[in-house]
């Protein structure tokens, strides 16, 4: 299917409006399911949220030239007008806060590439972009992990026709996240030949 939108690697020069597209995003995501709350929270958590990303671009830029993966890559989708219309991030790596907020709950994945986000603005879902997105931070079908709230059903169906399943580990998003059930999804390899879930 094809759409009037270009994926590319973020670059510093995208930072605030990747980051203020990516609040919004989420809170569109969720507006039905999550407290009130959820949005003035994403909104307030911008000035942080720009620092890491500001740090992730640099820091990939500087791995990318002396040959190494970096850890967090960042893509945008731009509309004709340039206009941000999707984020994704994905990287090799344990997203840190798993293991602060699931504590003795949480158990590693069967890979530790993860995909850390992928929000599209509205409008844009069933026009092929999410899959070119995917495809762009999950080269090839890259074996990975990712998290994702139980009641986007919308999500769950896409990552499941993408080969991921739920992988088992389960738990709640926190205060700051609205406090929703949540699970790992995951896609090989499994250490048992099959997916699990």
């Amino acid at each position: 299917m094809s759409h009037p939108y270009r994926v590319r690697l973020a670059v510093e020069e995208d930072a605030d409006d990747y980051v203020r597209s990516h609040i919004e995003f989420t809170n569109v995501t969720y507006a039905h399911h999550a407290p009130p709350e959820f949005a003035r929270n994403q909104r307030a958590d911008y000035a942080e949220r720009l620092a890491d990303l500001l740090a992730e671009l640099s820091e990939a830029a500087e791995a990318t030239a002396s040959g190494r993966e970096p850890h967090r890559r960042h893509w945008v989708a731009v509309s004709p007008l340039g206009t941000i219309v999707g984020v994704a991030s994905a990287g090799v790596g344990i997203e840190p806060w798993e293991t602060q907020h699931l504590g003795d709950a949480w158990t590693p994945p069967a890979t530790d590439r993860v995909l850390s986000h992928l929000y599209l603005a509205p409008g844009t879902h069933g026009s092929g972009l999410a899959q070119e997105m995917l495809d762009a931070a999950l080269p090839g079908g890259l074996p990975a992990y990712l998290w994702a709230f139980d009641d986007n059903h919308r999500a769950a169906a896409f990552y499941r026709k993408n080969g991921f399943a739920p992988d088992g580990l389960r738990g709640f998003s926190g205060d700051f996240w609205g406090n929703m059930p949540m699970s790992r999804w995951s896609r090989g390899p499994f250490s048992d030949g099959a997916a699990r879930g």
